[in-house]
């Protein structure tokens, strides 16, 4: 991106918005998750992170997989290499199920792009929490063709 150093953190931001506040893990609003985020990577400032003019929301989806819009276009910005970190609120709102953690971690490896919890503390660019995503990645099972209400 234009004024962008060698040395930035590119960041995005992903937040989601889940339908009349059911699916617990994802509760807080929209606008909290944003704020934690972008607080998170402030705190990083030193290290060179700074966050994307451009925040990623899905709002109110419901059914199954990974077809939500801002999260796609997500998904192509770090295959095109414009993103280095995704920092969303906790992992369960970036990827409901160990299946979708697993294959969308897969695009991140290929396009070196890490994810980070802020509410978890969980940083996949370090090797505690690359460790936990392996397990996380290892649990996954096939899908079985049942869906959640919401996911």
């Amino acid at each position: 991106p234009m004024g962008a150093s060698p040395w930035d953190v590119r960041c995005a931001i992903y937040t989601r918005e889940r339908p009349n506040g059911i699916c617990a893990p994802c509760s807080d609003t929209p606008s909290a998750q944003f704020e934690l985020c972008r607080a998170y990577i402030e705190g990083r400032h030193a290290d060179g992170w700074k966050a994307l003019a451009r925040h990623y929301h899905d709002q109110k989806l419901c059914g199954g997989g990974t077809y939500r819009p801002a999260f796609q276009l997500l998904l192509r910005e770090v295959e095109a290499g414009g993103i280095d970190r995704i920092v969303v609120h906790k992992m369960s709102c970036f990827a409901p199920s160990l299946g979708e953690l697993s294959s969308t971690m897969m695009i991140l490896d290929y396009g070196r792009c890490s994810l980070v919890a802020a509410a978890q503390g969980l940083d996949s660019s370090t090797p505690g929490g690359r460790r936990v995503v392996s397990i996380l990645s290892m649990l996954a099972r096939p899908e079985t063709g049942r869906r959640p209400a919401c996911d």
